[in-house]
């Protein structure tokens, strides 16, 4: 299920959290049903009238009653079937402009999955179908698609808004989000700022940024602005839920804990914070404390899929295992394939005492996710115990060198064609390979197909070991797991553009040289080319094959788009953390020493000093001596280096 766009205060009726700038939407929104609505919020703001489209669009009497009633409901308690939500569905079918509107809005509320979501982008493209001007209509827009996990869509409809108001400083602050979503952080940063100038008075917007900050791993900037933004506006709920995540980072976990309870003392309905505060009370080793937080959750919402996935993280035993296994099979019954909670499940039946069957469910967990270094890692403490030393510390050492779960550094590796076994890396990137056997061909599909993810070049698969070109269609025995076929090719004179920029990569949305005509078959088009004839074919192509993915270019691609490829194939396979986001000249390595430690490298590759957020396990810099902590901010020199030896 996507995630929430607006989370509602307590259940006794609609009041919103108060600072927070989706707050402030809903208010213009709910103006639409009067002011008896807005009363109805208790809140002194008054909206501009600068929302309303130019048209003015007055809403009947009746339809502004619906619209009241859709937002009296609490959030908790509405459901599609409600008579409010009927009401409004009978003005949307006469074409009511506000009736859209609020179906757009309301729908958002109702936590049944992604049908709702879709449906409220429905409404909200035929209200913009009346009114194409209206920039808070593109903003609602880019708010859904930003719940649907559609962060480049939303931030094009953002920007849209943004460019029709640029006045409004939370048109700014969303469309930064999205595009921090998006993961183009860098980028984001700048909308950023604007919103904070325009509006340097919303501590909801230092907050945002102080977010933002925190994300780049300047954290000395994102603790000043997150002292700002709550100073300003006190309120803030979620504000203090972010901060949370800073003290976290660098290890200061009580003083976490304290600011999650005063962001869930203004909103005690804030699950999200209240799954947070059950990470930060483990980490500060309060883990009583964490389950029964972990209850009220539940309470909460008892249709949250990750509730036995939370509650196994905390290795219970007794009931409380029994009770966290019954909620894993619950969710696994609904999402067969999810490798993390299979890991969970196996470790809570280590836990347990059960290690036969856990090894077992251990074993379904890599069959589905191989790289995963967490049930690797479970999986190598439970043949410990089992007495099964040596393939206890074979998976142990696979789980080192895999890339872990939990953001440190991402290995790279050069695999040879002799390669037998490709299942410790996530991802393996096949640059053109023109000339191979068949038999290499088809262990990339069999790693494809048993979870890992793969993007391949242009001419992959062309010919055989002798370079004889194949008889049978491109790219030969891995057409299954690419999901095209195709027999023709061209040169290109001159770069071409992909159409409609689907990677935001502007003027660098070009490619060159080399155009295949791939043929779906079951493969998803990500792009075309923009050209009369050339466009029947897709340019890029990604395909769903078993377990994993394999993304395929076409073509020759512009660096700015292959970086924003090779991006997205790292974040679908859990490969982005913070160290990935770190400045461009900054290059990270890790490793473990002969003592059994982790190591931790940074290289400053530039002239210039650069700084570094660390984001591993306290140690000290053996270069000179000195401690370390999760979190804490590195100045490397021009060229400069800093190894970090976990305690």
């Amino acid at each position: 299920m996507p995630h929430q766009l607006t989370l509602l205060g307590p259940s006794r009726g609609a009041a919103l959290r108060r600072g927070a700038v989706k707050a402030n939407l809903i208010h213009h929104l709910a103006h639409a049903g009067g002011e008896a609505v807005l009363r109805r919020l208790a809140k002194t703001y008054v909206p501009p009238r600068d929302w309303v489209p130019a048209s003015g669009r007055r809403a009947p009497p009746a339809l502004v009653r619906a619209f009241d009633a859709a937002l009296a409901v609490p959030t908790g308690k509405l459901t599609r079937a409600h008579p409010a939500l009927r009401a409004l569905d009978a003005f949307a079918a006469q074409g009511e402009f506000w009736a859209h509107v609020g179906l757009a809005f309301n729908l958002l509320r109702v936590w049944e999955g992604d049908a709702a979501f879709r449906e409220a982008l429905a409404h909200a493209d035929a209200a913009l179908a009346l009114e194409a001007e209206w920039a808070w209509g593109w903003l609602l827009r880019g708010e859904i698609k930003r719940s649907l996990i559609d962060y480049a869509g939303g931030a094009e409809d953002l920007r849209r808004a943004a460019a029709l108001a640029p006045e409004w400083s939370w048109a700014q602050g969303f469309l930064a989000r999205a595009l921090f979503q998006e993961g183009t952080s860098g980028e984001g940063l700048v909308p950023m700022d604007e919103a904070v100038r325009l509006g340097p008075g919303e501590g909801f917007l230092w907050c945002w940024r102080a977010e933002a900050y925190r994300r780049l791993g300047r954290c000395d900037e994102a603790a000043r602005d997150f002292e700002k933004g709550l100073e300003l506006d006190p309120s803030y709920d979620q504000g203090y839920g972010w901060r949370a995540r800073l003290l976290d980072a660098r290890g200061r976990h009580a003083e976490a804990v304290a600011s999650l309870r005063q962001g869930l003392k203004l909103c005690p309905l804030f699950e999200k914070a209240r799954r947070q505060l059950v990470k930060s009370l483990r980490g500060a080793g309060r883990t009583a404390e964490a389950l029964k937080e972990l209850e009220r959750a539940a309470d909460l919402n008892h249709r949250n899929d990750w509730l036995g996935v939370w509650r196994a993280e905390g290795q219970p035993d007794g009931a409380a295992a029994r009770q966290a296994l019954a909620e894993l099979d619950a969710h696994l019954a609904r999402r067969p394939r999810d490798a993390r909670a299979l890991a969970w499940k196996g470790e809570t039946l280590a836990q347990a005492g059960r290690l036969p069957e856990a090894l077992g469910v251990f074993d379904a967990a890599l069959k589905r996710a191989p790289g995963s270094a967490r049930a690797r890692a479970f999986r190598g403490e439970a043949l410990l115990r089992l007495g099964r030393v040596a393939e206890a510390l074979a998976d142990l050492d696979r789980a080192v060198r895999a890339a872990p779960d939990d953001g440190r550094a991402l290995a790279s590796d050069f695999v040879f064609p002799e390669t037998t076994d490709f299942s410790a890396y996530k991802v393996l990137i096949v640059p053109a390979l023109y000339i191979s056997d068949d038999a290499l061909l088809q262990r990339i599909a069999d790693y494809v197909k048993n979870g890992g993810h793969v993007v391949m070049t242009f001419k992959s698969g062309f010919a055989n070991e002798n370079s004889a070109v194949r008889w049978e269609r491109a790219p030969g025995p891995l057409r299954e797991a690419a999901g095209f076929s195709y027999q023709e090719f061209s040169n290109l004179e001159h770069p071409l553009d992909l159409k409609g920029d689907p990677f935001h990569a502007g003027s660098a949305n070009q490619v060159s040289y080399w155009a295949e005509f791939l043929m779906p078959e079951h493969a998803r088009a990500l792009a075309y080319y923009d050209h009369p004839f050339f466009g029947k074919w897709p340019a890029i192509t990604e395909n769903q094959f078993g377990s994993g993915t394999l993304l395929y270019e076409g073509t020759y691609l512009s660096n700015t788009l292959q970086t924003a490829l090779l991006k997205q194939a790292l974040q679908e396979a859990g490969l982005f953390g913070q160290d990935q986001q770190l400045p461009s000249a900054v290059h990270t390595q890790s490793g473990v020493n002969h003592l059994g430690k982790s190591l931790h490298y940074y290289f400053n590759y530039s002239g210039s000093e650069v700084q570094a957020v660390y984001a591993h396990g306290a140690g000290s810099n053996l270069l000179d001596g000195r401690s370390v902590s999760q979190g804490q901010t590195l100045t490397l020199g021009p060229w400069d280096l800093a190894i970090i030896e976990e305690r």
